[in-house]
């Protein structure tokens, strides 16, 4: 595992690594980017001729087991987990990714995909979760750039059972609306929790060849969260030509995590 600047994790934990193209938000993605990088220099398991090639990481597995320090844990966020060279290949070695988490309970892991249909196949065809229960150390999320991403990906999050469901709207490349009026029970959504949202996080795209992401639509789906009382959690946002992390919106800082 590796300490990360991804400010609302402590580490990051690639079990796999590697992804293809599939969404809007892709286009400036800063994993490939990475990847490509650690081939030139010559790293381990990242190929020199596909540097993003999706690869399983065994000799990672236990990883999280040795470190006994609480962490927030982001898993395989140099791909997603949820990729079909894995779900559809090495479907057993994402039942083994669940059992490791399982048994880390001092830790929070949180698994982000473009891919929850895949996450659903998983859950429907495996008993790791029970058979409808769930680990309260283990936070399933999507991740959505634009409304029809919104709309395409979050109903199938909201069929798999999880501690913690979230939304990670980044890069935010239009305003969303995440209708939260429809994914929570107002003032007391912490009762219903197989059939809402649990937590929003924000961000604009920070590479150079950055889109925009207006402040406005920030402000405006803090606001939904605000209304909708979901924690909601802005990891960055262009302020005066400038990336920076953790911004005043709408006079104060967004860092607020869901109770599981």
């Amino acid at each position: 595992m590796q300490k990360t600047k991804i400010n609302y994790l402590t580490h990051t934990w690639n079990p796999t690594h590697g992804c293809s193209p599939i969404a809007t938000g892709c286009l400036n993605c800063w994993a490939e980017t990475m990847s490509k990088r650690l081939a030139g220099q010559g790293v381990k398991g990242y190929s020199k001729d596909e540097p993003f090639k999706v690869v399983c990481c065994p000799e990672k597995l236990n990883e999280p087991l040795k470190k006994k320090k609480p962490s927030r844990i982001g898993v395989s966020f140099m791909g997603d987990l949820f990729h079909k060279n894995i779900t559809r290949k090495m479907f057993h070695y994402i039942d083994d990714i669940f059992e490791i988490m399982a048994a880390a309970k001092q830790h929070i892991f949180f698994i982000l995909t473009k891919r929850p249909d895949e996450m659903l196949r998983w859950y429907q065809l495996t008993n790791i979760l029970g058979g409808g229960d769930y680990y309260k150390n283990i936070w399933l999320g999507v991740s959505v750039s634009t409304q029809e991403d919104a709309d395409r990906l979050i109903p199938i999050l909201l069929q798999i059972p999880a501690a913690v469901r979230f939304v990670s709207a980044e890069p935010m490349l239009e305003p969303v609306d995440l209708k939260l009026h429809d994914y929570c029970v107002s003032g007391n959504h912490h009762s219903v929790r197989r059939t809402f949202l649990d937590w929003i996080i924000i961000g604009c795209e920070s590479s150079p060849k950055r889109r925009p992401c207006k402040t406005e639509w920030i402000e405006n789906l803090a606001q939904q969260c605000e209304v909708a009382g979901i924690p909601c959690f802005i990891k960055q946002a262009e302020i005066n030509g400038k990336i920076v992390s953790m911004p005043e919106i709408n006079g104060r800082v967004w860092n607020q995590y869901p109770k599981p």
